[in-house]
């Protein structure tokens, strides 16, 4: 993955802050538990961006991550109201790896998303999840932020309604989005290592 520099949008210097919302405590942390999520932070009309690194076991607490960074995000006087704390992109750690990429690529649903993210449109996203049989769903949504483009798009088709459901990769059509996705592989990168290390064994980030 090209690496975008210098980052337009987004402060790539900013610490990749880990926020743990697992129901289940394990001390071993595994990838699919780890999802990337950039925001979008609005003050004074002046947009910024922000991303952080949250652990979730289920669909339900990667919510209740996302809400609890927009509300540390509010504590810090960064926006005036949660409405101004937008999540654009959310990642999946296991869109890192070679063998998942790969067969996304061979549907073709990697290249539909591209070619929908293709044009900027600030309420279009793709919805890319995975229900509890393992089918892979592509859904396009208009919506506000990436928690509504999710929300709508469990409502609109049933078969990820479930508590199974898992969200794997949303993005908004936005130039941001693809300083996101380099970003993306440089701390899926980084992490996976330290989840690697011998010497990190039960670490905790």
């Amino acid at each position: 993955m090209t690496q975008l520099s210098p980052f337009r949008y987004i402060n790539a210097d900013q610490p990749c802050v880990t926020c743990d919302m697992r129901k289940k405590y394990e001390i071993e942390i595994a990838k699919e538990h780890c999802y990337f999520v950039g925001l979008r932070v609005t003050l004074e009309n002046e947009m910024r961006y922000r991303h952080s690194l949250i652990l979730a076991d289920d669909y339900e607490s990667l919510i209740a991550g996302i809400n609890e960074e927009r509300s540390m995000i509010l504590s810090q006087q960064l926006a005036a109201s949660a409405i101004d704390i937008e999540p654009v992109f959310v990642r999946n750690l296991l869109m890192h790896e070679t063998g998942a990429i790969d067969s996304i690529e061979k549907t073709g649903i990697y290249a539909e998303i591209q070619k929908s993210l293709s044009k900027r449109d600030d309420h279009r996203f793709t919805v890319l999840g995975r229900s509890g049989n393992e089918q892979v769903y592509l859904i396009q949504e208009n919506a506000q932020d990436a928690l509504a483009a999710m929300r709508l798009s469990r409502l609109r088709n049933i078969s990820l309604a479930s508590r199974n459901f898992t969200p794997l990769d949303v993005r908004q059509a936005h130039p941001a989005t693809h300083e996101f996705d380099s970003l993306f592989h440089q701390v899926a990168a980084q992490f996976g290592r330290l989840l690697e290390d011998p010497c990190r064994t039960g670490y905790i980030h």
